[in-house]
Protein backbone atom coordinates (compact mmCIF):
# COMPACT_ATOMS: atom_id res chain seq x y z
CA UNK A 1 0.00 0.00 0.00
CA UNK A 2 3.05 2.23 0.40
CA UNK A 3 3.19 2.83 -3.35
CA UNK A 4 -0.26 4.50 -3.20
CA UNK A 5 0.72 6.98 -0.56
CA UNK A 6 2.31 10.25 -1.45
CA UNK A 7 5.23 11.40 0.66
CA UNK A 8 3.46 14.65 1.49
CA UNK A 9 1.20 14.58 4.53
CA UNK A 10 -1.88 16.56 5.36
CA UNK A 11 -1.62 18.41 8.67
CA UNK A 12 -5.00 18.43 10.40
CA UNK A 13 -4.03 20.99 13.03
CA UNK A 14 -4.74 18.63 15.94
CA UNK A 15 -1.22 17.25 16.15
CA UNK A 16 -1.69 14.27 13.84
CA UNK A 17 -1.06 13.91 10.13
CA UNK A 18 -2.80 11.87 7.47
CA UNK A 19 -0.98 10.56 4.42
CA UNK A 20 -2.22 12.09 1.18
CA UNK A 21 -3.31 9.50 -1.37
CA UNK A 22 -1.94 10.55 -4.75
CA UNK A 23 -5.05 9.65 -6.76
CA UNK A 24 -7.30 11.73 -4.50
CA UNK A 25 -4.87 14.65 -4.49
CA UNK A 26 -4.74 14.61 -8.31
CA UNK A 27 -8.54 14.40 -8.53
CA UNK A 28 -8.72 17.45 -6.29
CA UNK A 29 -6.44 19.31 -8.67
CA UNK A 30 -8.65 18.59 -11.69
CA UNK A 31 -12.00 18.77 -9.87
CA UNK A 32 -12.93 22.21 -11.25
CA UNK A 33 -12.29 21.00 -14.79
CA UNK A 34 -14.43 17.94 -14.11
CA UNK A 35 -17.21 20.20 -12.88
CA UNK A 36 -16.95 22.37 -15.99
CA UNK A 37 -16.83 19.53 -18.53
CA UNK A 38 -19.12 16.84 -17.05
CA UNK A 39 -22.33 17.80 -18.85
CA UNK A 40 -20.61 18.21 -22.22
CA UNK A 41 -18.87 14.84 -21.81
CA UNK A 42 -22.14 13.05 -20.99
CA UNK A 43 -23.81 14.64 -24.00
CA UNK A 44 -20.93 13.73 -26.27
CA UNK A 45 -20.92 10.11 -25.05
CA UNK A 46 -24.69 9.93 -25.58
CA UNK A 47 -24.45 11.23 -29.17
CA UNK A 48 -21.39 9.15 -30.05
CA UNK A 49 -23.06 5.97 -28.76
CA UNK A 50 -26.19 6.69 -30.78
CA UNK A 51 -24.11 7.41 -33.90
CA UNK A 52 -22.00 4.25 -33.47
CA UNK A 53 -24.68 1.76 -32.42
CA UNK A 54 -28.01 3.31 -33.43
CA UNK A 55 -29.42 3.02 -29.90
CA UNK A 56 -30.17 5.48 -27.14
CA UNK A 57 -27.86 5.41 -24.14
CA UNK A 58 -30.11 7.27 -21.75
CA UNK A 59 -29.03 6.16 -18.27
CA UNK A 60 -27.09 3.50 -16.50
CA UNK A 61 -23.67 2.29 -15.59
CA UNK A 62 -22.26 2.42 -19.11
CA UNK A 63 -23.13 6.11 -19.55
CA UNK A 64 -21.67 6.83 -16.11
CA UNK A 65 -18.43 4.92 -16.82
CA UNK A 66 -17.87 6.40 -20.28
CA UNK A 67 -18.94 9.89 -19.26
CA UNK A 68 -16.76 9.87 -16.13
CA UNK A 69 -13.75 8.63 -18.06
CA UNK A 70 -14.15 11.29 -20.74
CA UNK A 71 -14.76 13.95 -18.10
CA UNK A 72 -11.61 13.11 -16.12
CA UNK A 73 -9.43 12.84 -19.24
CA UNK A 74 -10.72 16.20 -20.48
CA UNK A 75 -10.19 17.78 -17.06
CA UNK A 76 -6.60 16.47 -16.90
CA UNK A 77 -5.82 17.81 -20.37
CA UNK A 78 -7.37 21.15 -19.43
CA UNK A 79 -5.25 21.28 -16.26
CA UNK A 80 -2.01 20.55 -18.11
CA UNK A 81 -2.62 22.81 -21.12
CA UNK A 82 -4.54 25.75 -19.64
CA UNK A 83 -5.03 25.91 -15.89
CA UNK A 84 -1.50 25.12 -14.68
CA UNK A 85 0.20 27.57 -17.10
CA UNK A 86 -2.29 30.28 -16.16
CA UNK A 87 -1.78 29.57 -12.43
CA UNK A 88 1.98 29.91 -12.91
CA UNK A 89 1.43 33.54 -13.94
CA UNK A 90 0.26 34.36 -10.40
CA UNK A 91 3.85 34.97 -9.30
CA UNK A 92 4.02 38.01 -11.60
CA UNK A 93 1.07 39.80 -9.99
CA UNK A 94 0.98 39.95 -6.21
CA UNK A 95 -2.41 39.46 -4.62
CA UNK A 96 -3.31 42.16 -2.13
CA UNK A 97 -6.26 42.06 0.26
CA UNK A 98 -7.85 45.28 1.41
CA UNK A 99 -9.08 45.84 4.92
CA UNK A 100 -10.81 49.16 5.54
CA UNK A 101 -9.08 50.74 2.57
CA UNK A 102 -5.57 49.60 3.54
CA UNK A 103 -3.80 46.87 1.54
CA UNK A 104 -2.81 43.69 3.37
CA UNK A 105 -0.27 41.32 1.81
CA UNK A 106 -1.89 37.89 1.36
CA UNK A 107 1.45 36.03 1.38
Amino acid sequence: MDHCLQRARIDKGMGFRLPAIRVLVNMGVVSYGAYVFHLAAAGLVHKAYFYAFGQELDRGALLFALGSTLTLVTAMVSWKLFERPINSLKSYWPYMLRLRGRPIDAA
